[in-house]
């Protein structure tokens, strides 16, 4: 298996999201006004008009996010606890001999692809979520302000997330969840071939 398995992916970056929910407690101009963030919204043609009002509440939801993630990523067996089981089971004598290309053990395959299920449900989520994200405040950057709202804008108070640091962040997690979904389909098909190889 590759040195960056989406286990160490998912683990680091829910460590890089707690370290910005520190940064957005303790020093908010840091990430608000950062160079990437400008260059992105310079590049999209995002405006930074609107400040993210509670930071706070930023911060508490990246932290929950990261501690989720962490929760998951440690709990469900991974590909490389099942796989080396898999290998324990087949060093016995079998009781009956293997049909061809029928995997050992079906539970052990079925808990092989538990992680990866599970974590390609919740890539596929934060990347369409972001997305949405991302393509509301792109469509929406020229947009003026409309007194007394929208219907899809201030009256749901969605003006708020016409930020450039908000885009970069969106644009950054979508990124990091297609990388982790293709990487994720990528080590089921790992695992699919050493189940079925002898």
């Amino acid at each position: 298996m590759a040195v960056l398995t989406s286990k160490r992916l998912i683990i680091l970056h829910a460590l890089s999201l707690i370290g910005l929910a520190v940064a957005l407690i303790r020093t908010p101009g840091l990430i608000i006004d950062s160079d990437m963030a400008f260059m992105l919204g310079e590049a999209m043609n995002i405006e930074n008009t609107s400040k993210l009002t509670s930071l706070t509440l930023c911060a508490v939801l990246l932290t929950a996010t990261a501690l989720s993630d962490l929760l998951l990523v440690t709990k469900l067996p991974q590909l490389d606890e099942v796989l080396a089981l898999s290998d324990a089971l087949r060093a016995r004598p079998r009781l009956t001999p293997r049909e061809d290309g029928e995997p050992v053990n079906p539970f052990m395959a079925q808990l092989g692809i538990l992680y990866s299920d599970i974590f390609t449900g919740i890539a596929a989520g934060r990347f369409f979520v972001f997305f949405a994200v991302i393509f509301y405040i792109y469509v929406n950057a020229g947009a003026a302000p409309v007194p007394g709202g929208t219907l899809y804008g201030s009256a749901m108070g969605l003006e708020q997330l016409q930020n450039r640091a908000v885009f970069t962040f969106g644009f950054l997690e979508t990124m990091f969840w297609l990388w982790i979904f293709l990487k994720l389909r990528e080590e089921r098909q790992e695992a699919t071939v050493s189940f079925v190889a002898e």
